[in-house]
């Protein structure tokens, strides 16, 4: 079909049926039959070299894709590139060379640090969250962290925050990802009268999200933990999620309970197993608190085992401030029973984007950034964190060394963090 070094346009080629054997001095001989593909390095170009030969070796019937077939389907160049780039490119930047600038958010099992990397002209400021090593092992954490890093090193999505790099040292993980100067949409939200965005800002968020829960979905990514403090603003004013402590691959079911009170779905709660069903639950919950400025179990805000009580049940109140579509939605979402659930039927995720709600929204336009925002984030240089409510100051506190038991445990994070031995300081 064609040689290494031949100019060849970029195609995808699907083997319906006979075989090809396709070699390369670079790549390992591979031998293509029913069902089988290959060309997808080049799927993204119109012309290039050939780093393959493809050589029919019986009669063949094959299907050929080209990125405009493709496009002709996807409408979003954006799109094909989620689609053909696969594990996202991880930078390698160095642990000796970043360098703290303050603290912008403390969570149970860790602290996130600004960073820069010392001595650049140009500086570029990142999000280092480290998770004490002691901290994981009394809290049952490690596999969970473990998780955390092994599925954003798997996601690239504009709507989903991008991890660069993972370290490790003999007390700590640590995260390295892309820095939002935005801040959460919870404090966003929280600078609004009465905590109320609007209709047309809660689309333009819950549009996002749901554009990244989707890409989740599609790679078997239960998230878990969807909150207006897992959702910052990017500088473009697009909404970016975060925190992927909770998240887990799911292919069948989950029974672990996790989550956050006011948005876990009555599945989780009852722990009769949970698909990504619980996602679009958190999702109606805070669709509800955009627009009307509290949640539709907001009324149960002192006593949790009553909270539980009324998510079980389903007994939720929608406020008057939300109109008849996105009641509409919301109702149809908040269904104790995950099969019976907006967003878990035969159409998956499509169901409620196609929803009367989300009717203006072109989901494409939104994906390439091509819409107005409801707010755009202006820095004051690139280490401003005015838009991050202040936590407490972080500690060293004293902890008791890893013994070689819990050491051991820790090996799993060797293929997936690079291994540091110097502290950086402040």
């Amino acid at each position: 079909m064609f040689s290494e070094g031949d100019s060849i346009c970029g195609a995808l080629y699907i083997v319906r049926s006979g075989k090809v054997t396709v070699t390369s001095t670079k790549f390992d001989t591979k031998v293509i039959t029913n069902g089988g593909y290959f060309g997808d390095k080049d799927i993204l170009t119109q012309e290039c070299k050939a780093e393959e030969t493809a050589i029919v070796e019986e009669q063949c019937v094959l299907a050929k894709l080209t990125e405009k077939d493709i496009y002709s389907v996807l409408r979003s160049r954006q799109r094909l590139s989620l689609v053909c780039d696969g594990r996202q490119a991880r930078k390698h930047i160095r642990y000796a060379d970043l360098q703290k600038h303050g603290i912008v958010g403390n969570g149970t099992f860790g602290t996130v640090w600004l960073v820069s990397i010392k001595n650049v002209v140009r500086q570029e400021t990142y999000a280092l969250k480290i998770q004490r090593k002691r901290q994981l092992l009394d809290q049952n954490q490690v596999d969970g962290a473990f998780r955390e890093i092994e599925i954003m090193s798997k996601l690239d999505h504009p709507f989903i925050v991008k991890m660069l790099s993972a370290y490790q040292d003999d007390g700590s993980i640590m995260i390295l990802s892309v820095f939002m100067q935005g801040g959460e949409l919870f404090t966003l939200m929280r600078r609004c009268r009465n905590g109320k965005l609007g209709d047309n800002a809660a689309r333009f968020y819950a549009a996002g999200i749901l554009e990244g829960l989707t890409y989740m979905h599609n790679n078997n990514v239960v998230y878990r933990d969807l909150k207006p403090e897992n959702i910052l603003i990017d500088a473009d004013g697009f909404p970016v999620i975060i925190d992927f402590g909770f998240a887990k691959i799911v292919k069948d079911k989950t029974f672990t309970l996790c989550g956050t009170p006011y948005y876990i779905a009555p599945e989780v709660l009852l722990g009769r197993g949970h698909d990504k069903g619980c996602d679009y639950w958190s999702l109606a919950v805070l669709l509800h608190e955009m627009i009307a400025g509290v949640t539709p179990f907001q009324c149960n805000v002192n006593d949790e085992l009553v909270l539980f009580k009324a998510i079980v049940r389903g007994n939720y109140k929608i406020s008057r401030s939300v109109t008849s579509y996105a009641s509409d939605l919301i109702k149809k979402v908040l269904v104790t029973q995950p099969t019976l659930r907006m967003g878990n039927l035969v159409r998956g995720g499509i169901d409620i984007k196609k929803h009367p709600f989300f009717q203006a929204v072109n989901y494409d336009n939104i994906i390439e950034k091509k819409v107005k925002v409801p707010w755009k984030p202006k820095p004051k240089n690139s280490l401003d964190i005015s838009n991050f409510t202040c936590p407490s100051i972080d500690t060293d506190e004293k902890e008791a060394p890893l013994t070689a038991e819990e050491i051991d445990k820790f090996l799993v994070f060797d293929g997936l963090c690079t291994k540091e031995c110097t502290d950086f300081k402040s």
